[in-house]
């Protein structure tokens, strides 16, 4: 667990304290600056005006250090998403640590929560049924029940009960550069990290937010993102709000309501990820609603990628620009973005970085690539908010300063950046390294595919093999056909990285956040693949002579004896030289050449028998073929076996002279 002093004067931050000040400071200045105007807005609520948000984070502050709660300390907000949680997060944060989680978390990751960071407080709503009353007296920690009154502006709330401390020592609230709150990731690769900003951070990374967003304080957010994890507070909220602008906070993201709530609040722009504008659409269409009465000028999208068509979609809806950015919460919620004026994922895909920050790519010993080479995407120029680990080292970055961010990507040579996922998300198949984002463009591009997402599976063999998850064209489920999908696949691919398992689903499955849980989808065909072999429960018995001989093969080639003839070549092992290989001795031995992608609709030794048989039905063998050329002199002729064919004639011609003619009579 991490000591309180090591979250103070966080390594550099005080470089920036002059330039931004801090939260008591710049919402005194905007309460001057902008007065009555709205600033906070919530479902049939009242809004609140800049003068009273003022005075809430600052009298709820000074609440906090009477009570013996200041600068170091943790305050757990555990409230449901909504402008209280937003007005609770600033007020806590301006004086302690505030470290937002969702209340609906199981109790098990609670308690490794408290395991891993010194909690001091905890403010729950106090009229709900809440498992933090239990924690609290089990942890020792602080109770904070608040009140919430619907009749109040939107983020107005009271402390139910809190005593003034006994302490003889006066109680201090945070420095600009101490750890003004903790984040934490989404955990979509390992457990969350807990990463640590200071009000001097989050102040500066807003102020790039919105420039890059071009706000101004005539601009409205619709916030629906959940305000346990970075988005919503430094993504939706906050860059328009320290221009003077307003912003609505939302129970979370409501399919139903979310075209409603467009119309009653009249937002001019939206944060989000791809799957929250993918129901969006869904739910337009259902609806039959239409763009006359939208006043939003852009939408933006991050956190997760979003596919072109989306994009697309969304801009011919809703008749807006629409954008993506690159950050993450280790370094900045925005660090590179779209090009203004320029759409999201079409021509070079590529995004930018932004002030201050500068982006590069290394290889594996930290040394910048070449442009067009693909290395792990890192950066500099800003500060850098540690992680709890790094921040015990005091070690915050790799590599002549450069701080690497686990993506994985390459730069143009305008500058321009594209992501190609992560760099634990890349597949190792036997050595082989395979970006996701490469396949998943090219199943894109086939006529029948909607979305695609790739990711490994383990492998026994391989360590890790190729699958993919799609999402059809709504007209094509009946038609679509795996084995089809992968010959195109392998049509513009090296076999490596052709999908060896293909799911077809309606949605992808996502997380909290709303983030693509790969995880999930790694379950899903893992229990495709137990269905399939349950169902089948294997074949061993060969019942033809095409059969046999494609055994013999294969037990030659994958050094196995028992072979399941109804399994497909990967499955048992094979690779792309081991295909190669195979189809080298099918030529030989069935005098019949087939193409890879002939060979990937029919890996198992029953199609392949079948196909084989089918091609010897259709294009018969000459009643005389000649086997090997030699001199001529004296040909040996060899006749066919009682099945009629003469495969066994290349075996047995390896074993005679070069010189010596050989034909077959079929």
């Amino acid at each position: 667990m991490i000591s309180q002093e090591k979250l103070l004067n966080l390594p550099n931050h005080n470089t920036v304290v002059s330039q931004v000040g801090d939260i008591r400071q710049r919402f005194s200045q905007l309460a001057k600056e902008h007065g009555e105007n709205p600033a906070l807005g919530g479902i049939n609520r009242p809004w609140l005006n800049y003068q009273q948000l003022n005075k809430l984070i600052q009298d709820r502050g000074n609440t906090l250090l009477d009570a013996g709660i200041g600068r170091g300390n943790i305050v757990i907000i555990s409230l449901n998403n909504g402008p209280e949680a937003l007005s609770a997060i600033l007020s806590v944060a301006s004086v302690a640590i505030a470290l937002p989680v969702n209340p609906q978390e199981p109790v098990k990751t609670l308690e490794r929560l408290l395991e891993r960071v010194p909690v001091k407080a905890v403010i729950y709503e106090d009229n709900r049924q809440n498992i933090w009353k239990t924690l609290a007296k089990t942890h020792g920690l602080t109770q904070l029940p608040i009140k919430i009154a619907p009749q109040t502006p939107a983020g107005c709330w009271q402390f139910a009960d809190i005593e003034k401390t006994s302490q003889t020592q006066e109680v201090v609230g945070s420095l600009a550069d101490d750890t003004g709150i903790l984040v934490r990731t989404s955990g979509t690769t390992a457990e969350a990290k807990i990463v640590a900003w200071s009000q001097a951070s989050f102040l500066l990374s807003v102020g790039v937010a919105a420039k890059w967003m071009g706000l101004t304080s005539s601009d409205r957010s619709l916030c629906v993102m959940p305000f346990s994890h970075l988005h919503s507070l430094l993504r939706s909220c906050l860059p328009g709000l320290l221009e003077g602008g307003s912003v609505v906070c939302c129970p979370g993201f409501d399919r139903l309501q979310i075209l409603q709530w467009l119309e009653t609040f009249q937002p001019t722009y939206m944060t989000g990820v791809s799957a929250i504008y993918q129901q969006m659409l869904n739910q337009v269409q259902e609806t039959e609603w239409h763009h006359n009465n939208c006043s939003l000028r852009f939408l933006v999208s991050g956190s997760d990628s979003i596919d072109s068509e989306t994009v697309l979609a969304l801009h011919q809806t809703f008749k807006v620009e629409v954008r993506e950015f690159y950050g993450m919460s280790e370094v900045s919620p925005m660090f590179a973005g779209t090009e203004k004026g320029k759409l999201a994922q079409q021509e070079s895909h590529s995004l930018f970085a932004l002030e201050p920050w500068t982006i590069t790519c290394l290889d594996s010993n930290g040394e910048p690539v070449e442009q067009g080479e693909e290395g792990e995407i890192a950066a500099r120029g800003g500060l850098i908010n540690p992680t709890l680990k790094k921040l015990e080292q005091r070690n915050l970055t790799d590599f002549s300063g450069w701080f690497p961010t686990g993506d994985w990507g390459s730069l143009d040579e305008t500058g321009g950046l594209q992501i190609m996922g992560r760099v634990d998300d890349r597949i190792n198949r036997g050595g082989q390294k395979i970006a996701p984002k490469a396949v998943e463009r090219i199943l894109e591009q086939h006529p029948y595919v909607k979305r695609a997402c790739v990711f490994g599976i383990p492998h026994e063999i391989f360590g890790q093999q190729v699958a993919a998850a799609i999402i059809l064209h709504s007209d094509q489920t009946k038609i679509f056909k795996e084995n089809e999908l992968r010959a195109y696949v392998a049509g513009e691919l090296p076999n490596y990285m052709v999908p060896e398992e293909i799911l077809c689903v309606e949605a992808f499955p996502t997380n909290l956040v709303g983030k693509l849980d790969r995880q999930a989808l790694v379950t899903l065909v893992q229990q495709k693949q137990i269905e399939a072999q349950q169902k089948r429960q294997g074949r061993y018995l060969a019942n033809s002579f095409p059969e046999k001989r494609l055994r013999e093969i294969y037990q030659e080639l994958l050094q196995i004896s028992e072979i399941d003839l109804e399994a497909d070549f990967a499955a048992l092992g094979g690779d792309s030289f081991q295909a190669m290989s195979l189809l080298i001795e099918i030529e030989d031995r069935f005098g019949t050449l087939l193409t890879p992608e002939q060979f990937l609709q029919h890996s198992s030794i029953e199609a392949l028998a079948k196909l084989l048989t089918q091609s010897l039905v259709n294009s018969p063998m000459p009643p005389i073929r000649l086997i090997q050329e030699g001199d001529g002199k004296y040909p040996l002729f060899v006749s066919h076996s009682v099945s009629g064919i003469t495969f066994y004639a290349t075996k047995l011609a390896q074993y005679l002279p070069p010189s010596q003619t050989v034909y077959a009579l079929n």
